[in-house]
């Protein structure tokens, strides 16, 4: 195992193409974790329609976890609410059991 590294996992609000879905990645620092919560953070205050909230949303394009398997965190407004409607958000269940 690599220095600050850990095996607990946490899912991710991934961009795959055109739609998002949770991703399960593990093998995460403190760092990434940090910013994985961050994002799981921006979403919910995005979905509860809190101000500037869609903005934070978008410095996320393209950037990534980190962790194994990378993924991309959802920065698309629309699709995140596509997503919401379909799986009900539950900040508590970001940390894999």
């Amino acid at each position: 195992m690599q220095p600050g590294k850990y095996f607990k996992s946490m899912y991710v609000l991934a961009q795959l193409g055109n739609s998002v879905e949770t991703v399960e990645v593990g093998g995460l620092s403190r760092a990434e974790r940090e910013a994985i919560a961050r994002h799981w953070a921006h979403v919910r205050n995005f979905l509860e329609g809190k101000p500037g909230a869609e903005r934070r949303l978008q410095r996320y394009e393209g950037k990534r976890s980190g962790g194994h398997p990378p993924a991309e965190f959802a920065s698309d407004p629309t699709d995140i609410e596509l997503w919401a409607r379909v799986e009900p958000f539950a900040y508590e269940s970001i940390y894999v059991e």
